[in-house]
């Protein structure tokens, strides 16, 4: 069962970690196969962009059912699987095109609010995936970067 809103805030352009904490877990997160994804969007939905991803590494290729595309993107110092939680990290610089960094989530007014959600698959497959976490992260303006000290 997912754990839902699991909000938190943020200052423009800060750099931090999220930890979802897993109390449901039948066993141990780890696994070969083990896979989780955590997405960031201006809102909840199904049209929004995508302004972050992790996941922490790329997930099986999917050919069925047609039509679905590939969690194709990871890296595990990014997004760590413990046995009982899963680590994102958000850097202030982009990091790829495909997974950005909190510079993607620098807003123009204040404050802001984004949708974030965490997936798990222990079998390395989308279709299978379960929903571990929903919320928002509320990004308010900061002194730092708007005296012009970080960009």
């Amino acid at each position: 069962m997912p754990a839902e809103n699991q909000n938190f805030t943020i200052h423009d352009l800060d750099e931090f970690q999220v930890r979802f904490n897993v109390t449901d877990a039948v066993g141990s997160l780890v696994s070969t196969n083990s896979r989780a994804w955590w997405g960031v969007s201006s809102d909840d939905s199904p049209t929004s962009t995508l302004v972050i991803q992790r996941s922490n590494a790329a997930w099986a290729v999917i050919t069925s059912p047609a039509g679905l595309s590939n969690v194709n993107f990871g890296d595990v110092s990014e997004l760590n699987i413990q046995p009982t939680f899963i680590d994102v990290l958000v850097k202030l610089r982009e990091i790829n095109s495909t997974e950005g960094g909190s510079i993607s989530i620098s807003p123009t007014t204040f404050p802001d609010t984004f949708y974030h959600e965490c997936i798990f698959s222990y079998a390395n497959n989308q279709t299978d995936s379960v929903g571990i976490a929903t919320g928002e992260i509320t990004v308010l303006q900061s002194l730092f970067t708007e005296s012009n000290y970080r960009k």
